[in-house]
């Protein structure tokens, strides 16, 4: 069964998505957020308290209570990365994307052979249902990541991302819509 990324979507409409952003790292306090009126839960895992256990029961929670989740993982590390995607996180953060070589790292983190990296689990991993979804990374390559991403893109979304983060965070914020939307 296809899973549609409903921040994505959100996005796609022009809407504005607001998360609560946690650090604390407790799935009673995500879940309670959500059933207060956050409908985004976003789990900082680089500087949050959070590990991938706590992370799990974290988006079990937020998901059970109907909410939706952004992980901010610690780094551009392609372990780190398919652990979260095996998860079945559809919305990451991936900080200090400074440059297109790691912009290019972290999508071949993200993407199976031949377009990427990452490591196939995909029959036993809470992503794909436990393998009771048998179309999981067909439905990953057309939702999560479109077809390709040219190099000029992730060039210009790094350079703008090196300088416009701190410098211009809403026209940072604009290019990196633009970009994920296209």
């Amino acid at each position: 069964m296809e899973q549609k990324n409903w921040i994505k979507n959100q996005l796609k409409e022009g809407k504005t998505v607001y998360p609560l952003w946690s650090a604390i790292g407790s799935p009673t306090l995500a879940e309670a957020a959500v059933y207060a009126g956050w409908p985004v839960i976003l789990i900082d895992n680089e500087h949050g308290m959070a590990s991938l256990e706590t992370t799990v029961q974290m988006v079990r929670a937020v998901e059970g209570a109907g909410g939706h989740v952004i992980v901010r993982v610690p780094w551009n590390d392609h372990v780190y990365l398919k652990r979260i995607l095996d998860l079945g996180v559809q919305s990451i953060m991936i900080p200090m994307i400074s440059d297109k070589a790691s912009a290019e790292e972290a999508v071949a983190a993200c993407r199976y052979p031949p377009h990427g990296r990452r490591g196939y689990a995909a029959p036993i991993v809470r992503a794909s249902e436990y393998g009771a979804n048998s179309d999981y990374v067909g439905e990953i390559e057309a939702a999560v990541i479109k077809k390709h991403f040219p190099a000029s893109r992730l060039e210009t979304i790094a350079d703008a991302g090196h300088w416009l983060h701190a410098e211009q965070p809403l026209e940072f914020a604009r290019l990196a819509k633009a970009f994920l939307l296209q």
